[in-house]
Order: structure tokens, then C-alpha cells, then sequence
């Protein structure tokens, strides 16, 4: 058995034109970061920074969507959130999101559930006639808070 070395999980640069995060309407925050977004999909945290609860669900596996996500956002691929999560739920710890099919999925259970964030390709806020109820965020770089950080 070889193990490897742990890889650097500082989230990178996203890349906004390979998927889209979506919260709902009501939702009070406009921005959030990548490291927090990255907790919430990793089942660190399970509140939005305004003390609301969150719930993520992701789309299902083999998106162009969800690969981009994971890369730039989680900073894992398939294998390596295959491997946290059987220890995550092994341990009790947490649970994998909820997986949807596809984008309009996503779209239509953010519209009805206050508390999602998701993520689409972009391609599908142009096909969809309805976005109301929808906000499409920004996720932005942490701000370097010093030499510690919190985890």
C-alpha cells in the first residue's frame, strides 16, 4: 500500500465560466468566500456566515459542473471525496450533500428551499425561462486574516 502526501487544499482560483454557485432569493448573503463555501461542501460548517442553516447538494457525478466544482472549489477530485466521506460517515462525523441529476434539478430545488446553495453550469441560467427565486454569488478570495487561521 502506498500512501501519498497530503496535497495543498488552499482553494484556488475559481474559474466563474465552468459553473455558477446559486442560492435562493431569500438568502442574505450575496458573497461568500471559496474556503467557505469549501466548508459547507465538506460538511465543516453547517451555517451560511449570517447564523442561517445551509444545505449544499451537488449535482450528480460526471458533470462538467460538479468536476469543476470539486477541482476549484474542494480541491479534490472524485477519488479523493469518495475517501473523505466513507470516513466522514464511517466516523459519524457528517454526510455527503444530497445529489441531483442535472442542472434544472438544481435550479428547482434551490427555487423552492431557502437554505440550498448549489452550483450549475452556466449554460443553464440561459435556458431556464424562470429564475425567479434565484441568486446567482460571487465567491471571493479569503481575506488573509494573519498568521493563524480557524479551523
Amino acid at each position: 500500500c502506498v500512501l501519498k502526501a497530503e496535497q495543498d487544499v488552499t482553494p484556488k482560483e475559481t474559474k466563474p465560466d465552468e459553473y455558477v454557485v446559486l442560492l435562493h432569493r431569500a438568502n442574505n448573503n450575496s458573497t461568500l468566500t471559496i474556503e467557505q463555501v469549501q466548508r459547507l461542501f465538506l460538511g465543516k460548517e453547517r451555517s451560511f456566515p449570517d447564523g442561517s442553516k445551509a444545505v449544499p447538494i451537488n449535482l450528480r457525478y460526471g458533470s462538467s459542473a460538479r468536476k469543476a466544482f470539486n477541482r476549484n472549489v474542494l480541491n479534490k477530485n472524485h477519488a479523493q471525496l469518495k475517501s473523505y466521506w466513507v470516513r466522514q460517515v464511517f466516523t459519524g462525523i457528517s454526510r455527503p450533500p444530497r445529489e441531483l441529476e442535472n442542472d434544472q434539478e438544481m435550479i428547482e430545488w434551490i427555487k423552492n428551499n431557502e437554505m440550498a446553495i448549489g452550483y450549475v453550469d452556466p449554460s443553464a441560467l440561459s435556458k431556464t425561462s424562470n429564475m425567479e427565486g434565484i441568486k446567482v454569488i460571487k465567491l471571493e478570495k479569503p481575506q488573509s486574516s494573519g498568521l493563524f487561521g480557524s479551523d
